[in-house]
């Protein structure tokens, strides 16, 4: 034990010394700590205490002797068994911190008797059996976690919670409650900020009457039914989450009343129906994750103007249409999934300005054309997945400046000419190019080895160059060369046979006259 030190508790002016004990120790906690009737903060966060806290002698009973505690801080240790039965007994407990944790059993019906318990952090432990009713009796309560946990029962508990007016938080996720979340949900106070909850059947409309709530998470539950209209009166929301449950329907149009949403999860549900067309009007937005579900038609084209969103999960629907020049806008977006739908149509060459973009997925889908080039100025890229599409021509050279690439698929497409050789392709192997039956590789022996291209084409260069410079103007020169002589040799034929058809239509009179014409010869 390096001893005490002075520490602020929460919410409270600092204690002296004899009041305060912070111990970065290990073992089990000391026996006698509860002989300090006037401690009114313990600190344990941290370290390596074991052992049963209802079995470690003075925490089970000379603890509830301390009268003046309000705070008791000891997560993340390995405290096991259970919790005191009479927790209660601490009547001046303000603060309980025991999350992280091995413990296990109920959670005491005595801890409804700490009347001035304000926030229980319970949370990441193994305790089972429900939530006791009395939890209602803590008038001042602002936070209950207990998520992560192995309780079950149904969550009829909250309609007690409805007398805790300044309640802000409320984590019951990751447990295994049986029933639905219950109408009285709508009575919590309006003072509720987090709500995370787990459980069964359809969300309630009455979830809507929460009015001043901020964050909405459901997830990894077997809810069914759809989306209520009802969400749409929680406009403070920025943050819902209802992702690999059971939901049906559309996403409903009133989804995009809520004017400060930020994070939209709702993957892996069964949802229906177009992407709703007014999400491209919510300027707020910064992840829209809507994978894995049944939705259909093409993206709303307003969507690729929320040039602030830094997620797009698209992924394993069934969307069609063509991927615009318009994605270009999304300007500081770092991940882009739009794998596994029917999008056809060429890939845009706008799509190079993503500086930022890390993560790129458009695989299986149905689109042509070439890789574009300018995909050499993704220079955030880490993962590139574009395999199970027809796209043809070669692999840009340009791709080689990508230096944080650590994936790349560019599996089952048409795809020829060499593999690049350089920058991180070196370290790709035969699986990021599969089923392209056109490529050849100078590093990849699963390959045919490629021709010295370079020369092929300065060959190609050079003979154009001759072709053009000295054999065609040679040949031109004698085609015109040989049209020329033949014209003027049927010329001079035409005209020899026509001074022959003149004199041998002349009578011989006539002629023997014009040749008279001549000075006679002398003998």
């Amino acid at each position: 034990m390096e001893g005490c030190r002075e520490k602020s508790g929460s919410g409270r002016e600092d204690f002296p010394l004899p009041r305060f004990f912070d111990f970065p120790m290990v073992g089990t906690i000391p026996d006698n700590i509860g002989e300090l009737s006037n401690l009114e903060a313990l600190w344990l966060y941290e370290n390596a205490l074991s052992g049963s806290v209802s079995k470690l002698r003075s925490i089970p009973t000379s603890l509830m002797n301390c009268t003046s505690l309000w705070l008791l801080t000891a997560e993340s240790n390995r405290l096991t068994e259970t919790l005191p039965t009479n927790i209660g007994e601490l009547r001046s407990l303000e603060e309980i911190y025991l999350w992280g944790n091995k413990l296990h059993g109920n959670i005491p019906n005595s801890i409804g008797n700490a009347s001035k318990l304000i926030l229980i952090y319970l949370g990441e432990n193994s305790f089972s059996g429900s939530v006791p009713y009395s939890v209602g009796n803590l008038r001042e309560l602002q936070d209950l976690a207990v998520h992560s946990n192995q309780l079950t029962g149904d969550l009829s508990f909250i309609s007690s919670l409805a007398s805790c007016k300044n309640l802000t938080r409320l984590a019951l996720s990751f447990n295994a409650f049986n029933s639905t979340i219950p109408a009285s949900i709508g009575n919590l106070s309006t003072t509720l900020l987090h709500l995370d909850t787990r459980s069964k059947g359809k969300i309630p409309r009455e979830i809507g009457n929460l009015s001043n709530l901020i964050a909405l998470y459901l997830g990894i539950t077997e809810l069914t039914g759809p989306i209520p209209t009802s969400i749409g009166r929680m406009e403070k929301l920025q943050f819902v989450g209802i992702r690999y449950s059971g939901l049906e329907g559309s996403i409903p149009n009133e989804i995009c009343h809520l004017r400060h949403l930020s994070d939209l999860y709702l993957s892996d549900n069964n949802l229906v129906g177009p992407i709703p067309g007014c999400l491209g009007d919510m300027t707020s937005l910064r992840t829209l994750n809507l994978d894995s579900n049944n939705l259909t038609s093409a993206v709303p084209s307003n969507l690729w103007n929320l040039d602030s969103i830094l997620e797009v999960n698209l992924s394993s629907n069934a969307l069609t249409g063509h991927l615009p020049l318009e994605i270009g806008n999304l300007k500081v977006i770092i991940k882009l999934g739009l794998s596994n739908n029917n999008f056809s149509g060429a890939i845009p060459s706008t799509m190079g300005s993503l500086q930022y973009l890390m993560n790129l997925s458009l695989a299986n889908n149905k689109l042509q054309g070439h890789i574009p080039d300018t995909f050499g100025s993704l220079i955030s890229m880490e993962a590139l997945d574009l395999s199970g599409n027809n796209l043809s021509g070669e692999i840009p050279k340009p791709l080689e400046k990508l230096s944080s690439l650590q994936c790349l698929n560019l599996s089952f497409n048409s795809l020829q000419g060499p593999i690049p050789s350089g920058g991180t392709f070196l370290n790709f192997t035969i699986e990021s190019f599969l089923g392209n039956n056109g490529l050849c590789s100078t590093f990849l022996p699963e390959f045919p080895v490629c021709k010295n291209s370079n020369l092929e084409r300065s060959k190609a260069s050079v003979l154009k160059l001759i072709l053009l410079r000295y054999v065609l103007p040679e040949f031109l020169l004698t085609v015109i060369a040989s049209i020329f002589v033949w014209l003027r040799c049927h010329k001079r034929s035409a005209a020899e046979n026509n001074t022959a058809d003149f004199w041998s239509m002349l009578p011989r009179a006539d002629l023997r006259f014009a040749r008279g014409m001549l000075p006679p010869l002398i003998d």
